[in-house]
């Protein structure tokens, strides 16, 4: 089921694997699927993203699918990276060997919750 949307509409695929890592989603998941798709560059601006969670996913992500065409992002990252632990994780994503990728990160428990009183928001059919 999750190839069906990959498969079918590779671009859409792409980025909906790419708001998946933000998100901190089914990351595991969402790493196989770019890593089918051959598609490291979707996760290279994450790599600047403002929060630390999701530039360590994607470095982790990187790192498992073994893309060389990945390490000068990787590099680039490390430089510019002020958080000592996404440094590491980035460092770690550039030896990390290739492979299926696996759970990356513990799942964020609140993420896709709404908060108290929130409500969803409705669309037309």
């Amino acid at each position: 089921a999750a190839r069906l949307l990959t498969d079918r509409d590779p671009e859409l695929g792409g980025r909906f694997w790419q708001l998946a890592v933000i998100e901190g989603l089914a990351v595991a998941q969402a790493g196989n699927a770019l890593h089918h798709l051959n598609r490291p560059d979707l996760l290279y601006p994450l790599l600047a993203h403002q929060e630390t969670a999701v530039r360590q996913r994607a470095a982790r992500i990187l790192g498992q699918m073994g893309h060389e065409v990945a390490m000068p992002p990787l590099t680039q990252a490390i430089a510019k990276e002020m958080d000592k632990a996404t440094k590491q994780v980035l460092r770690n994503g550039r030896s990390h060997p290739p492979g299926n990728v696996t759970a990356t990160a513990p799942a964020n428990p609140t993420a896709g919750r709404l908060s108290a009183g929130a409500r969803r928001p409705s669309y037309p059919r």
